[in-house]
């Protein structure tokens, strides 16, 4: 049976960490790295793989795509938590300039690296053009959250508001049509190219992850069996589009954030992990991390594959992919370990 009951007050305090929640950064981190490591083999090597080892990379490159909406969604249940106060002074005291920071700390050094290794030239005129790419978003893939959250930021004083003002039911719904209009309708469109007519003011799927976030965490489940057939039924369509078994579905539309299949994986591993309650001391520890191993994990796998022109693709699938992952998760850890060491990183930017 689905039990709910209200999330005890331990849970409800913003000064208390949340284990699952540490838990589930810490599971996203290392998802993301498995999209980045998985993604260039096979966006560059493919025609050195077999249809085989191409549809094993595929399964797992997408199957971790739900680890940026399961960020979005700590962030609903960490910063919609009607006990944490959230007024614009401190979103442009503390939250944004922590994001603008990361993106001037990361982003020169990534931005000038890539003029580096296009142009094969240093200049210091090209850091009029390192500012212009920071300035439009023109980084390193995985800087796009950074953006994004910034732009979240700005709104979430007011969907607090509303989520402090609505029921449960009144938020319940406001939900269902946000997955309806950023969801099922952009993907129907898609699979069918007849488009609704029915125009939707909001059409950021983050904003239904948010409240996806802040709602689930009100609850506590007493349910395995949701979850894993939420995870499940999309890892079996994954395994079926990657052997070319359905043809009629497509990783480009149905499994991208916004997709129906990525929404119920998304949602299904929040439930899941929200289901542990033990407290783990290194998961504390892990888990502050994350931040700055999302950040500088990339840096690793450029180095790799643009500087060092390794290719893993000489190398059997199996063996290969589980040493890089080790590898660039130790360099990773490593790397945040020491900057989180340094004051002014801890305190403004990690």
């Amino acid at each position: 049976m689905f039990l709910t009951k209200p999330v005890n007050k331990l849970a409800k305090s913003p000064n208390i960490r949340i284990i699952y929640l540490d838990i589930l950064k810490i599971f996203s981190a290392f998802a993301v790295i498995m999209i980045h490591i998985f993604a260039p083999a096979l966006n560059f090597y493919t025609n050195r793989l077999s249809d085989l080892e191409v549809a094993i990379c595929e399964i797992i490159r997408y199957f971790f795509s739900w680890s940026v909406p399961c960020f979005v969604m700590i962030t609903g249940a960490l910063l919609l938590n009607q006990e944490k106060e959230l007024s614009y002074k401190k979103l442009f005291t503390r939250y944004i300039p922590r994001i603008i920071y990361a993106l001037l700390v990361f982003g020169i050094p990534y931005a000038w690296l890539e003029i580096l290794y296009d142009e094969k030239i240093f200049a210091i005129e090209q850091i009029g053009q390192v500012f212009m790419n920071i300035l439009t978003g023109n980084l390193w893939d995985h800087m796009w959250y950074l953006y994004m959250l910034i732009g979240l930021y700005l709104i979430l004083p007011i969907i607090k508001l509303f989520v402090k003002m609505a029921d449960e039911k009144s938020l319940s719904i406001s939900i269902v049509v946000l997955f309806i209009f950023n969801s099922i309708v952009p993907w129907f469109q898609h699979r069918t190219n007849i488009a609704i007519g029915i125009q939707f003011p909001i059409s950021s799927i983050y904003i239904f992850y948010l409240l996806c976030g802040y709602l689930f965490s009100k609850k506590d489940i007493r349910n395995i069996i949701l979850p894993l057939i939420l995870i499940i039924i999309p890892l079996i369509i994954d395994i079926l589009i990657a052997f070319d078994i359905i043809r009629w579905l497509d990783y480009s539309n149905d499994f991208n954030y916004s997709s129906p299949l990525i929404v119920c994986m998304s949602i299904g591993f929040f439930l899941l992990v929200k289901q542990y309650k033990k407290q783990i001391p290194i998961v504390e520890n892990l888990s502050r991390l994350c931040f700055c191993i999302y950040l500088i994990h990339p840096l690793f796998i450029n180095i790799m594959y643009k500087l060092l022109r390794f290719n893993p693709n000489y190398y059997p699938v199996g063996i290969i992919m589980p040493i890089l992952m080790i590898t660039v998760t130790s360099l990773s850890l490593v790397c945040s370990y020491i900057l989180y060491k340094i004051h002014f990183l801890r305190k403004y930017v990690l």
